[in-house]
């Protein structure tokens, strides 16, 4: 496996691991705060956008 597809795959597991902490506290919808924003941006902005259309973010 070359190093960006390793890299890639650690970015993704971050971005899931976070969404995975914001659906724990969800009552009906995740409250995405300020800083859940920006460690999202600051994570996505490594993926191409391939990878990114197939993420299942919540908004």
């Amino acid at each position: 496996m070359r190093a960006s597809d390793v890299r890639i795959t650690e970015v993704e597991i971050l971005v899931l691991r976070h969404q995975h902490t914001v659906l724990q506290r969800q009552v009906d919808k995740p409250p995405f705060m300020r800083d859940d924003r920006f460690l999202l941006a600051g994570l996505l902005h490594h993926l191409s956008m391939d990878r990114f259309r197939g993420l299942h973010l919540l908004s």
